[in-house]
């Protein structure tokens, strides 16, 4: 997923994990101006020495005094993750939005990412070379903001001293804030990211497969429904203008033309608008002219929010399945956000079809995380907890691996999670390229039927597979 948004920020402290104390220098004796007339004989003569020698005697005396009790003041703490044996706290940033347009799904996400570091902490810690390490996150909320993302990444890098961190929820944020952790050497692991814009950035790492996946497999559904007769040859491309929207349209336009299909119409929009009217216009004069008698599929590509008020406009014009337009979207609107609000909407988009990053059906891991999940928070983990739940996992995974608490370090045992050696995560096997993406992933299709989404079927990166048990 990715986000655009306004602009934000806040002060920004200095310093590492902690910071010493200076005091200031003692006042010395004031000396007479250079050069200047001396100054007169005190009168008094030896009584006067004698009461300057025991003033002078009482200062060494307090003075050193002073200096022993400094002396024996505890050190200060040591800087994160460095101490020598015995037991060290991590700090670990995670950058998720939780408020803005994805605040529904980072703030699950967060969750994810926090039943994890409770699970290590419970347990004791994890072995980090001669030492016992716990965990600590440093949370941070980008408001689904660029700016405000970059903001929170200088600030856990600079002011807190992470070596590595969770984030983020968008695309469009994830590569705002890698240009602060990428020259700072600090890897960065996503769990939603999906932008293939993110695989020539050699320091995020992700949990979830590339759009490279994802805008295959919507093609590959459009191409099913085809199969099935519930539509023609031809298919519209609707995506939000930002890297998440780019990503998967120009990989759904690579698909189905090597599908066979013919691609009527390609348009992305500004999100955050009050209305669709004229995209929805737009397309509907593409369908009149290029496909006035049989039904194309829409791929659809936004988020939550943008959906209500999109398909509101949609509804205005008739662009429904029962006037031949038959809606595909993703994972950035498959979840229940888009049933809220306007119950026509909920009418709208009946029988729309999404696809959405999941580990396989049957997936034991992922059934425990699933039950730890509810039990901790009372409700259901989205696919997005579980990828938080995984980027936090192979984090510590790898700080384990590289036996200390070191961004480059971090890194390179990142990239060992390959082949025989790949991650084993409860949203499935992360086998990392070498771009930090893993490679492949499974996606769930689901329906809209009413409020909730039934599922329909799969698709895996397969060349021999694709779609698996999809019925339209």
């Amino acid at each position: 997923m990715a986000q655009g948004g306004y602009g934000g920020g806040y002060d920004q402290g200095q310093g590492g994990e902690y910071q010493q104390q200076q005091y200031p220098p003692q006042a010395g004796p004031q000396m007479g101006p250079p050069g200047g007339a001396a100054p007169p004989k005190p009168s008094g003569g030896g009584k006067t020495i004698a009461i300057a020698v025991v003033i002078l005697v009482i200062a060494a005396v307090v003075s050193a005094a002073a200096f022993i009790a400094l002396s024996a003041a505890p050190p200060p703490p040591p800087p994160n993750g460095n101490g020598s044996g015995g037991n060290v706290t991590l700090k670990i940033g995670v950058i998720l939005s939780q408020t803005g347009q994805l605040g529904h799904d980072g703030a699950i996400m967060v969750q994810g990412a926090k039943l994890k570091a409770d699970e290590v902490n419970a347990a004791g810690g994890f072995k980090m070379g001669n030492k016992t390490a716990k965990i600590d996150l440093v949370i941070e909320d980008d408001g689904t903001d660029p700016n405000k993302g970059r903001v929170a990444a200088e600030k856990l890098v600079n002011v807190d001293k992470v070596q590595a961190i969770v984030g983020d929820t968008g695309s469009t944020i994830c590569l705002s804030i890698e240009t602060v952790t990428g020259p700072a050497k600090v890897p960065i692991v996503s769990p939603s990211c999906t932008s293939p814009k993110l695989s020539t950035k050699p320091w995020i790492f992700r949990t979830v497969g590339s759009d490279v996946f994802q805008g295959k497999a919507m093609a590959d559904v459009a191409l099913a429904l085809k199969k099935a007769g519930k539509v023609g040859n031809k298919i519209a491309l609707f995506a939000v203008a930002n890297d998440y929207g780019l990503g998967v349209k120009d990989e759904n336009e690579k698909r189905a033309i090597a599908n066979g299909q013919e691609v009527i119409f390609n348009q992305q929009f500004i999100e955050n608008q009050v209305d669709y009217d004229s995209q929805a216009a737009a397309l509907k004069n593409a369908k009149d002219t290029n496909s006035p008698t049989e039904p194309i599929t829409v791929l659809y590509t936004s988020y939550p929010e943008d959906a209500i008020t999109f398909f509101g406009s949609v509804g205005k014009l008739g662009l429904t399945p029962a006037n031949g337009y038959i809606w595909l979207g993703n994972d950035g609107i498959a979840n229940s956000d888009v049933f809220v609000g306007n119950s026509n909407i909920n009418t709208y988009i009946q029988n729309m079809y999404v696809t959405n990053p999941t580990s396989k059906p049957g997936d034991s891991d992922w059934g425990k995380f699933q039950a730890a999940f509810k039990a901790k928070y009372g409700a259901e983990p989205t696919a997005y907890a579980g990828t938080a739940y995984d980027a936090l996992a192979v984090i510590l995974a790898a700080i384990q691996k590289a036996g200390k608490y070191d961004g480059q370090a971090i890194k390179d045992a990142l990239n060992t999670f390959t082949g025989a050696d790949a991650f084993k995560g409860v949203s499935g096997v992360k086998d990392y390229d070498a771009n930090g993406d893993i490679k492949g992933q499974f996606y769930q299709i689901y329906k809209v039927s009413g409020t909730t989404f039934v599922a329909t079927g799969g698709w895996w990166e397969d060349p021999t597979k694709g779609v698996q048990d999809f019925v339209p």
